[in-house]
């Protein structure tokens, strides 16, 4: 089992959640490629071409084509994205806490994206955002046959 201590960057685009649009852009970087215990950065982007998933550790990078996601991913990814509010929060960080997944997600379009970073309590299975992570986590084991653990 592959472990990823997540410093992750979540990016949505365009998204109506009235609607049920698709977001125009949905971006995950795990930003820990060079962390200590060799477990690299996952970088995902969800967007009109697919689902691409990036994996990085150090200077090695491996690039997955991207993929459609399932209908029922599609949905799922979609409505906790939704559910996790990101457009309603602020910062969430305790100060500096070694080994400690911070979760930055980025909404919206170029210069009027918003970017809020939040400490994942993965105690809360219940909280949003780490459904949200869990999900990411499910859709990179999927469609990579790795499985990260986004957990201290």
């Amino acid at each position: 089992m592959h472990i990823v201590r997540a410093v992750c960057v979540v990016s949505m685009l365009a998204m109506s959640s009235v609607m049920g649009a698709q977001p125009a852009a949905f971006e995950f970087d795990s930003g820990s490629s060079h962390h200590p215990e060799g477990f690299g950065a996952w970088r995902v982007r969800w967007d009109a071409s697919g689902f691409a998933i990036t994996h990085q550790v150090r200077d090695r990078v491996i690039e997955y084509p991207p993929v459609r996601l399932a209908p029922e991913d599609d949905a799922a990814l979609r409505a906790l994205i939704d559910a996790a509010g990101l457009d309603r929060r602020g910062d969430a960080v305790p100060p500096a806490a070694p080994g400690r997944p911070v979760a930055t997600f980025r909404t919206g379009n170029g210069d009027r994206g918003r970017s809020v970073r939040v400490w994942v309590d993965w105690d809360r299975d219940g909280d949003p955002i780490v459904r949200l992570t869990h999900k990411i986590g499910e859709l990179i084991e999927k469609h990579t046959g790795v499985t990260p653990v986004l957990r201290s």
